[in-house]
C-alpha cells in the first residue's frame, strides 16, 4: 500500500471551557538521491551567514565554527537552517565546501582576518543569478546574495 508518515491528535479539554488541538507528523528525511536546496551533486554545500554589521558578523561566524568544532552535524542540514531558516541582514559572508574540515578551515580564515575576506568577490547581476540557479551554480548563488540580493535558495 501506500506509505504514509505517521500521524496523531492530541485533544486537551479545560475545566474553564477552553480547548486545544494538536496534530503531530511524523518526519521523514528526503531521499538521498533526491534534490536537495542546499547542495551540489559533487557534495558541496553553501554556508551563509549575515548580521547587522561587521563585527556581529565575525562574532556569528566564530559561533557557528564553537558549533561545529563541538558537535557532529550534517552539513546540508546546516546549510539549509542557514538559507531558509534565518533572515538577511546587512554584512553578508557565504562558505563553499564539501566537508566538515573544508568548512571549518573557512570559517577559521575569516576569523582570523576579521572578517577580510576574498572567497566570493564576484558581482553577478540578475541574468547571472538566474542562470546560477537554474544551473545550481551555488559560487554564483552565494556571490549575489553576498551583494545584498534575494536568493530563492527553496527552488534550486
Amino acid at each position: 500500500g501506500n506509505n504514509y508518515p505517521l500521524t496523531a491528535g492530541l485533544s486537551s479539554f479545560g475545566a474553564g471551557g477552553s480547548n486545544a488541538h494538536i496534530i503531530i507528523e511524523e518526519y521523514i528525511e528526503k531521499n538521498k538521491n533526491g534534490s536537495d536546496s542546499s547542495h551540489q551533486e559533487n557534495g558541496s554545500v553553501a554556508w551563509i551567514i549575515s548580521a547587522e554589521d561587521e563585527k556581529q558578523l565575525i562574532e556569528k561566524v566564530q559561533s557557528l565554527l564553537n558549533h561545529v568544532e563541538r558537535n557532529s552535524f550534517s552539513l546540508e542540514q546546516i546549510a539549509y537552517t542557514l538559507q531558509t531558516g534565518r533572515k538577511n541582514l546587512a554584512a553578508r559572508i557565504g562558505f563553499i565546501g564539501s566537508n566538515r574540515d573544508d568548512l571549518i578551515i573557512q570559517l577559521i580564515e575569516f576569523i582570523e582576518k576579521r572578517g577580510e575576506s576574498s572567497i566570493i568577490e564576484q558581482s553577478i547581476n540578475k541574468r547571472q543569478y538566474l542562470e546560477g540557479l537554474e544551473q545550481g551554480d551555488l559560487k554564483c548563488l552565494v556571490a549575489y546574495w553576498t551583494q545584498g540580493n534575494k536568493v530563492d535558495w527553496k527552488n534550486l
